[in-house]
């Protein structure tokens, strides 16, 4: 039960990686005008799909190499866990709700009420500190790529930094962050052998 919960997991990390990856070449600018754009809907839906998978992997992630993580690694896993279920919303609404308003109240953009600042600021903090957590933590742990996790350790907050105003550094921190995801998908996906002395160990 738990291999094939970590394969699978590994297998939407692979999807989600490359979907994250891809997404930001097709993205219109980022602004009431490129909402309009016919791409905007399907793009933010490709990267809310890719955000899903990843959250799936990163469980699956967690529940193979716990023991080798230690504490630091189940706080990494939280924050980075918390700041991918906001972005999932965030995505949700990028991709249903700001077309509308870009629609019908475009002003909102010029000035954005409080409370949409503040949890934009929580989201994109929780996903930058959550995953510059866990890559340390993948680096120093010695079990996993240690470049998969400076990559996304690098990535997460390249996308956080040039998501408002400088697209081309989202798009790198985009790409890296899923190249970093789908490599690690593959170690789920590939890893049979220590998933077998981890369950023979369970069963004695």
């Amino acid at each position: 039960m738990l291999s094939n919960l970590v394969r699978w997991s590994g297998l939407a990390a692979m999807v989600g990686g490359v979907l994250y990856a891809l997404f930001m070449f097709f993205h219109p600018p980022n602004e009431p005008a490129g909402m309009d754009d016919a791409l905007w809907v399907p793009v933010h839906v490709v990267w809310l799909v890719s955000i899903l998978l990843i959250l799936v992997g990163l469980v699956g992630l967690y529940v193979r190499y716990a023991d080798r993580m230690g504490s630091l690694g189940l706080v990494a896993f939280l924050v980075a866990f918390f700041g991918n279920a906001l972005l999932v919303a965030g995505s949700f609404i990028d991709a249903f709700v700001l077309p509308t308003l870009a629609l019908k109240l475009p002003e909102v953009f010029e000035s954005p009420p409080l409370p949409i600042s503040i949890a934009l600021a929580l989201t994109y903090v929780l996903f930058l500190l959550g995953y510059v957590l866990l890559g340390t933590v993948i680096i120093r742990s010695g079990v996993l790529p240690r470049w998969a996790g400076l990559l996304l350790a690098v990535g997460a907050p390249l996308f956080v930094v040039g998501v408002d105003t400088l697209q081309l550094i989202t798009l790198l921190g985009a790409v890296l962050f899923g190249i970093g995801w789908a490599w690690l998908g593959y170690v789920l996906v590939s890893d049979r052998d220590g998933l077998t002395q981890q369950s023979s160990a369970r069963v004695r």
